[in-house]
């Protein structure tokens, strides 16, 4: 939508999944799927991209090609070597790192680094959320470092802005009366949910009217699942499973304070920039997390939340209670979240540095 109004005409390509949302200003090209199974899913959107996109390239030609990398790059890697078209790939995180963290064998790892390899020195430009990212590709793949270019990811303070907490309560059949963590986003083995979930008893002992919302669904949930059951904590941990993006707003802002913890101290290698964090901030809603990969400099620069400097879980049940026993704190780390959101890290700013970049890449 930003690339729109800056006067860019705009392809976007996406799986067929059954649900058109109206999106108005650019072209939408859906393809065809084989199933709703996630890996059938996944394989035959990456095969049928391959004509579907090169029907298009034929059709338009245009100025860059824009792809957020995936395992299946190669197939848009390929075309660039035959079509010679300007490709700019986006990197939020660090494959091999992810595989790693998941215990994947060591021959996946290998394969994984020899493909991207080949993807990753076909680019014409790489964008990395972080500078992290970027300075481990430049080791491990010996690329130039003036290929890259870093910008933070962000978030839509139009679409994200901060609501009546109260309101935003009773609308969820929600208590208003009672304090609320909120963390929304998928959930994965590093985001830690299960470690806090399983420390929330002691949060509870302090303030017996906090309640844990986690909006969301993935690997990690049937830990949490098996946690809330062994420590008796329905009730007071929800789960709201996987919610459309028109609902994130109301849970965020139904939230006292939003959370995203980090324990996996292979995420320092990546730098991390979760696109979480700054919804949170458009929000308005103060944010505890861990100092990893490169969040600490936002924290500390702008003062938008608290940052729990520890491997152990309990260190957090001291950084939630001391939040929410400091309404006026949180109020002001709020109010510094949604002007820095506002002024440092909307989408707006960030795909104006991107559009420019890309602009000079490609010659136009």
């Amino acid at each position: 939508r930003h690339f729109v109004r800056q006067g860019h005409a705009l392809t976007l390509f996406l799986p067929d999944l059954g649900e058109r949302p109206p999106l108005e200003g650019f072209q939408v090209v859906y393809v065809p799927v084989l199933s709703r199974r996630s890996g059938i899913t996944f394989f035959s959107f990456y095969f049928f991209l391959f004509f579907y996109f090169l029907f298009h390239y034929v059709r338009v030609r245009p100025h860059a090609v824009y792809t957020r990398h995936q395992q299946m790059e190669g197939c848009v890697t390929w075309l660039k070597y035959v079509l010679g078209f300007v490709y700019v790939n986006e990197v939020n995180g660090l494959s091999t790192v992810e595989l790693r963290i998941n215990r994947k064998p060591g021959w996946v790892i290998g394969a994984t680094r020899c493909l991207e390899r080949i993807t990753f020195r076909m680019a014409d430009l790489l964008v990395t959320p972080s500078e992290k990212i970027r300075d481990a590709l430049c080791r491990d793949y010996g690329i130039d470092p003036s290929r890259f270019l870093v910008v933070s990811n962000g978030a839509d303070p139009e679409l994200l802005q901060p609501l009546n907490p109260e309101q935003c309560r009773r609308e969820l059949n929600l208590d208003p009366h009672l304090k609320y963590l909120v963390f929304v986003g998928s959930f994965k083995r590093w985001h830690g949910i299960s470690k806090i979930v399983d420390v929330f008893p002691q949060i509870l002992e302090r303030r017996p009217d906090c309640r844990l919302l986690l909006v969301g669904d993935g690997e990690d949930k049937p830990a949490i699942e098996s946690i809330i059951r062994d420590k008796s904590l329905e009730g007071t941990v929800l789960l709201f499973g996987r919610r459309p993006f028109s609902e994130v707003s109301r849970f965020i802002n139904a939230g006292d304070i939003c959370i995203a913890p980090y324990f996996d101290a292979l995420l320092n290698e990546t730098g991390i920039s979760p696109l979480k964090i700054y919804e949170y901030f458009a929000c308005g809603k103060p944010v505890i997390t861990s100092p990893m990969g490169g969040l600490e400099s936002v924290f500390e620069r702008f003062e938008v939340g608290v940052l729990v400097d520890s491997s152990d879980p309990m260190a957090w049940v001291d950084a939630v209670t001391g939040l929410l026993n400091d309404p006026e704190r949180i109020q002001i780390l709020g109010q510094n979240a949604r002007r820095t959101l506002v002024e440092e890290f909307s989408w707006e700013k960030i795909c104006q540095t991107i559009a420019r970049r890309v602009e000079q890449v490609a010659g136009i």
